[in-house]
């Protein structure tokens, strides 16, 4: 390999450590709200909140352990460039992945307030009911709801 090339897959190398150590930062759920904040969601919206975020963390997950591979077997200056626009790609489904996580976080945070919290839980299930009530009747799932 040459000069120019040892530099690229170097420079790349750092870049793809990065954003796949990011990723491993994302995967603990408790770290975006607290214990009492997730108490405070109905059991179905928690759940279905976690498994949601679970799931967007770990296939974030795969496509950085895909990043690292093509990293790896890359031995041409082409083949590298390749691996340039592949991270470039995650770099974006990161950002998307980080918003999602963030909105939730937030969502959830609000109810570390004990009032504020069983006032949006209250409003949760009003939504969810009124939904219901019209979806079911067209044979559709209700979403889950956060207000």
């Amino acid at each position: 390999m040459s000069s120019p090339e040892v530099a690229i897959r170097m420079q790349l190398s750092r870049q793809v450590a990065h954003w796949t150590a990011a990723v491993d930062r994302l995967k603990n759920l408790d770290d975006l709200a607290s214990p009492a904040a997730w108490n405070n969601l109905e059991r179905y919206l928690g759940l279905s909140i976690r498994q949601h975020l679970t799931v967007v963390v770990e296939k974030l997950k795969r496509q950085a352990d895909l990043l690292r591979a093509a990293l790896y077997a890359a031995s041409s200056r082409r083949e590298l460039e390749g691996v340039r626009r592949l991270l470039l790609a995650f770099r974006q489904r990161y950002l998307r992945a980080e918003t999602t996580l963030d909105f939730f976080a937030d969502a959830i945070n609000t109810r570390t307030n004990v009032t504020i919290g069983g006032l949006l839980k209250a409003c949760d299930s009003l939504a969810h009911r009124s939904m219901a009530s019209i979806l079911d009747q067209l044979g559709k799932p209700t979403p889950m709801v956060l207000t």
